[in-house]
C-alpha cells in the first residue's frame, strides 16, 4: 500500500510532467473541475484516496478521455 507522501510525489512528479512546469499544474489544482464535483483538486489533496483520484483524472486527461 502506498503512502499518502509516496502517491503525493508521484502526483506532483506526473503533474509537472503534464502540464510543463509547477506553476501551470498548480493553476490546473486551483481550477474548479466538473470531475471533482465542481471542486479543485486541491481540496482532495489531505488524503491518499483524494490524492488517487487526482492521479486518475490525471491519467484520463493524458490518455484523452475527458467525460
Amino acid at each position: 500500500m502506498k503512502t499518502r507522501e509516496h502517491n503525493s510525489m508521484e502526483l506532483y512528479n506526473r503533474g509537472i510532467e503534464m502540464f510543463g512546469s509547477l506553476k501551470e499544474f498548480e493553476q490546473w489544482q486551483d481550477t474548479v473541475l466538473l470531475p471533482f464535483g465542481n471542486k479543485k483538486p486541491k481540496e482532495f489533496l489531505s488524503t491518499a484516496d483524494g490524492i488517487t483520484m487526482i492521479l486518475d483524472e490525471l491519467g484520463r486527461i493524458q490518455h484523452g478521455i475527458l467525460a
